[in-house]
């Protein structure tokens, strides 16, 4: 059997905070990456206690869209699967490029707009991905309950995030114990990388408490 690939356009979907006044000039541009199975227009909600004269919040969806429960329920999406796994990370590195790049130009920012990226879940190894073959400029990185994705290059991701990244996860996440998480980070610690951690006393969902340092 031959495997033939097409390179085809197809239209991606972002949901936006916008600052509360249009004429605020933004100083600050956050983009958030949802987990599996979410939607962006759901995941941005998290996020509205964020919202201020100045700032941003962009919520891109992932190109890949299916129902929750099979053959109906709620649509959501996904950043991918690992079905043709290369040509998806390559389709939603370039896509979140082109958004990057898109607000850049299309929205008023100030020449020293902080940029702060954020995923969550499925959405963290998503954005280590993006960074490490993008190099999208960025003042603050936060993984938020999700893992790292395992095939970076990681002396090249070290430099990349070095001051920069903030890791956050929940004490009681029924998808990663404390005790199994204290080993991920023992292993990213042995491998160079430099984080801080944030704790919170919940599970698998945005607290917005636990990113209060944000507001620093």
């Amino acid at each position: 059997m031959e495997t033939l690939h097409i390179k085809t356009t197809r239209t991606a979907r972002c949901q936006l905070l916008l600052p509360k006044s249009n004429k605020s000039e933004i100083n600050e541009c956050w983009v958030v990456l949802h987990g599996y199975a979410q939607l962006a227009s759901t995941f941005l909600k998290s996020f509205e206690a964020f919202q201020t004269d100045h700032r941003i919040i962009a919520a891109p969806e992932g190109l890949n869209r299916f129902y929750a429960k099979g053959f109906n329920g709620n649509p959501a999406a996904t950043w991918m699967t690992s079905e043709d796994r290369e040509n998806e990370i390559e389709d939603y590195c370039n896509y979140l490029q082109k958004l990057y790049e898109t607000i850049k130009q299309q929205y008023n920012l100030n020449a020293d707009c902080k940029f702060v990226l954020l995923g969550f879940s499925q959405g963290v190894a998503t954005l280590s991905r993006w960074i490490n073959r993008m190099e999208p400029d960025f003042d603050i990185l936060v993984f938020y309950a999700g893992s790292i994705a395992h095939d970076l290059d990681w002396k090249k991701f070290i430099v990349q995030v070095k001051g920069k990244l903030h890791i956050v996860s929940g004490d009681e996440d029924p998808f990663i114990s404390v005790e199994k998480l204290e080993e991920v980070l023992e292993e990213y610690r042995n491998k160079g990388l430099n984080f801080e951690m944030h704790y919170f006393h919940g599970g698998h969902e945005i607290d917005t408490n636990a990113l209060d340092f944000l507001n620093d």
